[in-house]
């Protein structure tokens, strides 16, 4: 049995990567839709609000490669690690960082993002490589047990 972990792009990733993108380019104008100019403080919300919007989109790329690699860890019935990567990466890392940059920095609002964006990416990151290892050690099962 070999596991195949490249395919094509589909239309759908191709939509999403999209959407981001447009996100990036046009956060300061989705900002000024929503809270418009009439304000005195519009300028520092506006800009708060782009920065946001550009942590978060980092933040979603990221979940969306933890959310497909922990499916597939479960597909493999491999779900007590992962949990034990989440307590780390969103606690140990994430919240830690989080904290840090909020509180100790200058970065406020957008150091709690940056935190749990952080923690976001180290755990899809152990969970690929944790993938990538059960995924060798079956293949290796599979060549065995075939000799």
């Amino acid at each position: 049995m070999k596991i195949i972990m490249a395919g094509s792009i589909s239309e759908s990733d191709i939509a999403s990567s999209r959407a981001i993108i447009d996100v990036i380019l046009a956060r300061f104008a989705i900002a000024r839709f929503f809270f418009g100019e009439a304000s005195e403080s519009a300028g520092a919300s506006i800009e708060l609000t782009a920065t946001l919007l550009t942590v978060g989109a980092t933040f979603f790329v990221a979940d969306g490669v933890q959310t497909i690699a922990a499916g597939a860890l479960r597909g493999m019935n491999d779900t007590r690690v992962p949990l034990l990567f989440a307590a780390l990466s969103y606690w140990g890392i994430g919240f830690t960082t989080a904290y840090a940059l909020a509180f100790h920095t200058a970065l406020g609002a957008v150091g709690v993002w940056i935190g749990l964006a952080i923690g976001t990416a180290v755990y899809a990151v152990l969970l690929i490589l944790r993938f990538r290892r059960l995924a060798r050690h079956l293949e290796l099962v599979t060549a065995i047990a075939t000799k």
